[in-house]
């Protein structure tokens, strides 16, 4: 029997369909690497909150686009602020509630407000694009609220990953962790609230 062409043209190109669909779907566990913030140490001693949600955080999603999507950043939500906070703090303790100030300066509780992702067939780049935003609360010793402020990281893949998701989306993600990580380091003294509050407990 003879096949013809056409036939062969066809069935590759549903080969190829099926196999697209069936790609769509992700199970990413992110890894991060952030850099130390070259910022003035202040002399205080604060404790951090992670919630649940954050320690645990997955981004899901299960759209037509991309169904079965599961990316797992709790671990590096964690490590990002367990890389920030000791060099913009003298000493910093993880606490088991944010109003637990007792015998601290302050308690800084971070949460994970929004996660997007862009993929370059979305953007009709040849990038990958990740963004995160956080909202910060800095609670005093009594567990009243000194500020709440927010801050976004943003990041994006190189050219030559085109075509490589997985690793994509990991690189994109690890540069908005590093963006984040950077605007939290600079934001702390920026906020208004913050630096009245730093005024009275330091004298300055």
């Amino acid at each position: 029997m003879t096949v013809r062409p056409q036939r062969i043209l066809s069935w590759l190109i549903v080969s190829a369909f099926l196999l697209s669909g069936c790609n769509n779907s992700l199970s990413l566990k992110t890894a991060i690497e952030v850099p130390e913030p070259q910022v003035a140490k202040l002399p205080l001693t604060v404790g951090v909150y992670y919630e649940d949600e954050l320690k645990n955080h997955v981004y899901t999603e299960d759209s037509e686009d991309r169904p079965g999507w599961k990316i797992d950043t709790g671990e590096s939500q964690v490590e990002l602020f367990d890389r920030i906070l000791p060099a913009m703090f003298q000493t910093v303790t993880q606490v088991a509630q944010p109003t637990s100030g007792g015998g601290l300066d302050a308690v800084l509780a971070p949460h994970v407000e929004d996660m997007q992702f862009a993929l370059p067939r979305e953007t009709g780049t040849d990038l990958y694009e990740a963004w995160i935003k956080y909202r910060l609360s800095l609670y005093d010793q009594a567990g009243v609220a000194i500020a709440n402020w927010t801050i976004s990281g943003y990041g994006k893949s190189t050219p030559e990953f085109l075509g490589r998701r997985d690793e994509g989306l990991q690189q994109a993600i690890n540069a908005a962790f590093r963006d984040a990580g950077a605007r939290l380091a600079l934001s702390f003294t920026r906020n208004e609230e913050v630096k009245k509050w730093l005024s009275e407990k330091l004298g300055e």
